[in-house]
């Protein structure tokens, strides 16, 4: 009975450590984002000026490595990341998202997930 308990807790722990070891491994490979230039973000959030652009919160999707990143900007926080297997795009989406697709609200990222998603 002991024995039994003492496999258990050391599977749960060699579980625990191989989660975080890969954790760390995926995020000490992958490089931080790196910003849209000012010029692009003006093209993709018309009417806003350069200061309101800096100082509103909004999010940038784009494909990393098989991903699917959403990054909370201005904090360049990772917000959520979604498989592009799971997902599916029309026109020229896939080509916009790995330059970065800028979403002024969460209401308009999850309205692209579904769309990509359905």
């Amino acid at each position: 009975m002991k024995r039994r308990i003492l496999l258990i807790l050391g599977l749960l722990i060699a579980g625990t450590f191989a989660y975080y070891g890969g954790y760390y491994l995926y995020t000490e490979n992958n490089p931080k984002i790196e910003l849209l230039d000012q010029e692009t973000l003006q093209k993709s959030m018309p009417g806003a000026d350069s200061k309101d652009a800096v100082s509103e919160e909004y999010y940038i999707g784009r494909i990393e490595q098989e991903m699917l990143m959403i990054y909370k900007m201005p904090e360049e926080t990772l917000y959520d990341s979604i498989e592009t297997s799971s997902l599916s795009f029309y026109g020229d989406e896939e080509h916009r998202l790995s330059e970065g697709i800028v979403f002024q609200n969460l209401t308009e990222v999850f309205e692209f997930l579904e769309n990509s998603m359905s």
